[in-house]
């Protein structure tokens, strides 16, 4: 494939505001027609509910001390460099509750609960952050099996809250209803489940 060299801006800002975000520099042998610029205007949609969250515990994505070859590795470890809300692109409605890990090539990618393949993408091979590839990704989409009558995950959901049991934030978080978990920018042709099959936690489902 083509590789190029790119910067890109994302840039949240009110209705009518004017941003001088860089100038350009054209080496002298160039002109503004050799250079690609392509941007991408949308309307910012706050998330319904930005502090929603749900009593179900869930695993680990990332399988620890495993390579690409399946063979043993030190990594045991992987840096959270993007949390829910983060600032860099975690503020759109679609990936407020998103978490980036750092992680190797071909790093196993877990189901981090019992459920069901909705949907699997994994045969797109543009990467980068050129503003024609932020909207194309390889992905898998899990819906997790729920059970809003366990004892232990409404304990374990409540545990750290502040209020009696009666408190609306308790009653709230207790609700649980379904549960979707994405796997976003997968390595091309890894997936090894496809829509409707069934998963089980700790399953290998992809690669990174």
């Amino acid at each position: 494939g083509e590789t190029q060299t790119c910067v890109t801006f994302i840039v949240l800002c009110p209705p009518r505001t004017f941003a001088h975000l860089c100038y350009l520099d054209v080496p002298p042998d160039k002109s503004l027609a050799d250079i690609q610029m392509d941007s991408d205007v949308q309307d910012w949609n706050q998330h319904p509910n930005p502090r929603d969250t749900h009593p179900m515990a869930l695993g680990f994505p990332l399988g620890c001390g495993v390579s690409e070859d399946d063979s043993s590795s030190s990594t045991t470890s992987f840096l959270c460099t993007q949390g829910e809300g983060g600032q860099l692109t975690h503020f759109f409605s679609g990936n407020l509750h998103a978490i980036d890990f750092r992680c190797p090539i071909g790093t196993p990618c877990l189901a981090v609960g019992d459920g069901i393949v909705v949907e699997v993408t994994d045969d797109n091979t543009l990467t980068g952050v050129a503003v024609s590839n932020l909207f194309k990704w390889n992905s898998i989409l899990l819906q997790l099996d729920v059970d809003d009558d366990d004892d232990d995950v409404a304990k374990s959901a409540t545990k750290n809250i502040q209020g009696d049991e009666d408190s609306s934030q308790v009653k709230e978080i207790l609700k649980g209803g379904p549960l979707f978990v994405e796997y976003v920018h997968i390595q091309a042709n890894s997936a090894t489940v496809k829509a409707g099959d069934r998963v089980t936690k700790g399953q290998i489902i992809c690669k990174s």
